[in-house]
C-alpha cells in the first residue's frame, strides 16, 4: 500500500504513517492478501485516519473486519479520529 500526500510549497509538518493490524469478527489477524489498512496522524492537526482496502468484496456480515476497535464493512473504508469523535465513511 502506498500514500500519496501533497504539500504545499515552505509547508514542513508531515503526517506517520503506520501499517495497522486487521482482525476478522473471532479476532484473528487477517493476511494482507486478504485485506490492509495504514494509519495516518497528522501531528498539526490532531487527527488520525485509517484507510482499509479489503482484496476481496465482502458479501456476508462475517466478512466484516475489526480496526483499531472499530469494526467495518467494505471494500474500501474511512476512519477519521479526533478526540473522541471518528466518522467511518464507506468509500467501495
Amino acid at each position: 500500500m502506498q500514500l500519496i500526500y501533497p504539500q504545499r510549497p515552505g509547508e514542513k509538518d508531515i503526517p506517520t504513517v503506520t501499517t495497522v493490524e486487521v482482525y476478522d469478527l473471532f479476532g484473528e489477524i487477517v493476511d494482507r492478501k486478504d485485506a490492509q489498512a495504514i494509519k495516518i496522524y497528522m501531528p498539526f492537526l490532531k487527527e488520525e485516519h485509517f484507510i482499509i482496502v479489503c482484496h476481496k468484496k465482502p458479501s456476508l456480515h462475517r466478512m466484516s473486519y475489526c480496526i483499531d476497535g472499530t469494526q467495518i464493512f467494505g471494500e474500501i473504508v474511512l476512519i477519521k479520529r479526533k478526540g473522541a469523535e471518528e466518522e467511518v465513511i464507506l468509500i467501495k
